[in-house]
């Protein structure tokens, strides 16, 4: 069983034990717990719903905001929005095809805490956004 919100729905495991559930469209919003339940149980707490914006590149999506410090003082000192996050997918080489599984990462919220660590375009780039959406 999985839920989240008010929101439930069940998937059974084929034979490897893989299973994939799917809930409905939701507006933005949260935070929110998911709950997946079978012969064990997880919860996830603070899960939001809303826009997931892929950000790729190379050394100008790698630039962190502790780089851009220097020029950006302010938006580093005055960092808190938990309601725009980064998961920064770590680098692993795996050259015999897709894997299943990603090893590491999180999402982190964009406060003084993890702000540092955040791609400085992809951080404004949020942020332009969020205000747009606020309006």
């Amino acid at each position: 069983t999985v839920a989240l919100g008010e929101h439930r729905t069940q998937a059974v495991a084929v034979n490897e034990g893989k299973w994939t559930a799917t809930l409905p469209a939701m507006p933005a919003s949260g935070p929110m717990t998911l709950s997946v339940k079978g012969n064990n149980q997880l919860t996830v707490n603070d899960v939001l719903i809303g826009d997931v914006w892929l950000a790729s590149g190379q050394s100008n999506m790698e630039l962190t905001l502790a780089r851009a410090e220097p020029r950006y003082p302010e938006v580093v000192a005055k960092a808190n929005n938990r309601y725009i996050r980064q998961f920064e997918v770590p680098d692993r080489y795996h050259f015999k095809g897709p894997k299943d599984d990603l090893d590491g990462g999180a999402w982190q919220p964009a406060t003084t805490e993890h702000i540092r660590q955040f791609s400085a375009v992809g951080y404004f780039f949020a942020q332009k956004l969020y205000q747009e959406q606020e309006d």
